[in-house]
């Protein structure tokens, strides 16, 4: 049944036309930062981020080639958040509207609940910043999503990541090994 025109809430009919303006959804705010959609303009600011070898020691690296990336950038924008609603965002500081990271929900293969995923730039760690983004995606995750569960892969030598889980109410759940790499399972439940 098609929806009375007159009772579709405003936020949806902004983000239909942003999203068709190829524009950027704003997903959410905390104290001292924004978390928005990726736009591919991002991708320069990724590269910056991920030139410090200790993001790239736990995280996947980026394309070699800055086009692959954008490109690869532009279909995520296009399928992603086009058909979920939801993804990998990009996080900025509010004050300065540099863009410091990477935060959101996604899907890993062989697994049925979502995974929080998230990366702040080094200038940035050490503020508390990735536990408010994260604290912030996780109750957006609930609210808005309707998830009950979401799951953390974390590299077990990766104490950093691991205190946010734990700061953020996440507990140790199992040891688990995906495509040869180890990693410490972490669970939240609404």
């Amino acid at each position: 049944a098609c929806e009375d025109p007159e009772e579709l809430d405003e936020a949806y009919l902004d983000k239909v036309y942003l999203r068709q303006k190829g524009l950027p959804v704003t997903v959410l705010q905390t104290a001292r930062c924004l978390v928005r959609e990726t736009t591919v303009a991002d991708v320069a600011d990724f590269y910056e981020i991920y030139a410090d070898p200790s993001v790239t020691r736990y995280m996947e690296p980026l394309y070699d080639d800055p086009e692959e990336e954008r490109a690869y950038t532009k279909d995520y924008i296009e399928q992603v958040y086009a058909f979920y609603d939801f993804g990998i965002w990009t996080v900025l500081e509010k004050e300065s509207g540099a863009v410091i990271g990477r935060a959101g929900i996604c899907y890993r293969e062989g697994y049925e609940d979502p995974e929080l995923g998230f990366l702040i730039g080094v200038p940035w760690q050490g503020k508390g910043l990735a536990t408010e983004v994260c604290r912030a995606v996780l109750a957006y995750a609930d609210r808005e999503l309707g998830f009950e569960r979401v799951l953390a892969f974390v590299q077990p030598d990766n104490a950093v990541s691991r205190r946010v889980c734990a700061k953020i109410g996440m507990r140790e759940e199992a040891q688990v090994c995906v495509q040869g790499q180890d990693y410490v399972l972490y669970a939240w439940e609404a």
